[in-house]
């Protein structure tokens, strides 16, 4: 794959996961988009916050795309809105990562932060200063 052919999207969505199974329904999108992603080169991160999924993926530009259409069916989050969607000449994230990260408190609280008042609007209402914030935020989570 050429530097040019990376594609980049980052979404946010409202989850509706119930918190008595949380745990077990983030471990296995972890088990499988693991095993996916690394099979279709793509890498990214998803954060899980203030009961909302944020999620940045990184490949060749068709297998993104594909992905996310698979995504947007997953009955476990709403409102899927893509905040980011570009061709890129590096990637921020070199491996797949998932919910680990949230163990950092720090970046979590920073994050946390920018999402405050996110789950009761409309996620295509958007400032683009908010969209800003949060690509911001999930580049932090590229560096760990």
């Amino acid at each position: 794959m050429k530097l040019d052919e990376i594609y980049k999207v980052v979404y946010i969505s409202h989850s509706t996961i119930s918190d008595d199974v949380l745990s077990n329904e983030l471990a296995n999108i972890e088990q499988i988009a693991s095993s996916n992603n690394n099979h279709n080169e793509i890498s990214g991160c998803l954060v899980y916050c203030n009961h909302m999924f944020i999620q940045a993926l990184e490949g060749p530009k068709s297998d993104v795309l594909n992905l996310i259409e698979s995504i947007k069916e997953d009955q476990r989050h709403s409102g899927l809105t893509l905040i980011y969607a570009e061709n890129i000449k590096q990637r921020s994230y070199k491996s797949w990562r998932q919910m680990k990260v949230i163990s950092d408190e720090s970046l979590l609280s920073k994050f946390s932060k920018s999402l405050e008042g996110l789950a009761s609007l409309p996620l295509n209402t958007l400032p683009p200063s908010k969209i800003d914030e949060i690509i911001f935020h999930m580049s932090a989570f590229g560096e760990l």
